[in-house]
């Protein structure tokens, strides 16, 4: 088939263009893969930090009922309220952190319905000391529902932190695998690209550079009136080829003309 000089120069830099353009898209995608592991870490980092926040929740509204009931002093209903209004802002924050998790959905209507049965609890004990008096308050207490309630809490957000870690884990597992791996292929494309280049310049200079050096050594020799200079028979089709072809016409043509004037020279000089 014919190839131009400027078909092969073209190739050969198309070839380094789909080189860069195929580095590019490796490392973008790798880029999104980083990106997409370190999002999910900070996601499940983020319903750690919930879970957290919702029963330390919890247990400041039960420190304000147990001041209360103690004390009959309303000041102290005060964590127990800034609790509450937290409790539900964290629940809702969780809950939309999760949206794309049907399991933790899940879990979250089971952990309300504890808390909901937890705070009536609560309530319920407040109201019993602010309407019948500390001793029927402390023997509501003892009835020991709101510790079983708040221990079934505890157990159910424990189990729940230990899926989440669980989670975390594999995805900074799954994180150090897609990094290791773009370095990999990081390392690979670019080697593979400097070796794609240096064959590139060696064709070039094999093909085109020395073909033209070598002509134009020839072309100088003839100058000075070498006519040794032989180039060659070649099958090439391209600028080279027909440029090597010239020369080599042209060489003889000129071998041939130098003959002739010899020969008439000789001749006038027999003459």
């Amino acid at each position: 088939m014919k190839i131009l000089i400027a078909g092969k120069i073209g190739l050969s830099f198309g070839v380094i263009l789909i080189i860069l353009l195929l580095t590019s898209f490796i490392s973008f995608t790798n880029m999104i893969r980083l990106q997409e592991d370190a999002t999910r870490m900070s996601q499940t980092q983020a319903v750690l930090t919930k879970i957290e926040k919702i029963f330390d929740n919890l247990k400041d509204a039960q420190s304000g009922q147990r001041g209360y009931i103690i004390t009959g002093t309303e000041d102290y209903l005060e964590p127990y309220d800034k609790g509450l209004a937290e409790l539900s802002i964290n629940i809702n924050d969780f809950r939309q952190l999760t949206f794309d998790n049907p399991e933790q959905q899940q879990q979250i209507i089971k952990l309300e319905s504890m808390i909901k049965e937890e705070l009536d609890l609560l309530d319920e004990a407040i109201k019993t000391r602010r309407n019948n008096g500390f001793d029927d308050a402390i023997a509501f207490v003892k009835t020991d529902i709101g510790k079983h309630t708040m221990d079934k809490i505890r157990v159910f957000i424990s189990d729940i932190e230990d899926g989440e870690n669980k989670l975390l884990m594999d995805y900074q597992l799954k994180s150090d695998r897609n990094t290791r791996n773009a370095k990999m292929s990081v390392i690979l494309v670019t080697v593979a690209s400097i070796l794609i280049v240096i064959f590139l310049i060696l064709y070039l200079n094999s093909n085109i550079a020395r073909p033209i050096r070598k002509i134009s050594g020839i072309a100088d020799n003839v100058a000075i009136g070498d006519m040794t200079g032989e180039i060659k028979e070649t099958d090439r089709k391209d600028e080279i080829g027909m440029l090597m072809k010239a020369f080599s016409r042209m060489i003889l043509f000129l071998k041939e003309m130098t003959e002739t004037a010899n020969l008439i020279s000789e001749r006038n000089l027999n003459i």
